[in-house]
């Protein structure tokens, strides 16, 4: 992007990267600024039917993770042998740290939003951070 200018900028959603009219996919991504639904489906090993709002839930978690940080995430190794118990430890943390640190406040709000799928509102409420 050479000539970025204020209004130039344009926004690729990639839905998962998934075919829409395929029911479950296996899960292929970063796992700390899922949506709890995706994070829970991943604990459980159990399929996962795509929904519009995981990536705007997504976009929000890693907003917040830009202005706030992520210190108590441990990071998880995916090149082990057998880390699924690892891997399964690092999901609950990661649920556990939503849990904690965004649900007051205008963050509340702004997650609300994101998990309903309304753009409109989400926008008013991440405009009250600025």
């Amino acid at each position: 992007m050479r000539d970025v200018k204020y209004g130039q900028i344009v926004i690729i959603d990639w839905g998962f990267s998934v075919y829409k009219n395929d029911e479950h996919q296996p899960f292929m991504g970063g796992l700390d600024c899922d949506a709890d639904y995706v994070l829970k489906a991943i604990n459980k090993q159990q399929p996962l039917r795509y929904q519009p709002q995981f990536d705007l839930i997504s976009f929000v978690r890693t907003f917040y993770m830009k202005l706030h940080g992520n210190d108590g995430i441990a990071k998880l190794d995916f090149g082990q042998e057998g880390n699924n118990h690892k891997k399964k430890t690092h999901v609950e943390s990661v649920i556990e740290f939503w849990q904690e640190r965004c649900r007051n406040g205008v963050w509340k709000g702004i997650f609300a939003y994101a998990d309903a799928y309304d753009y409109s509102q989400l926008i008013s409420k991440l405009e009250e951070l600025f």
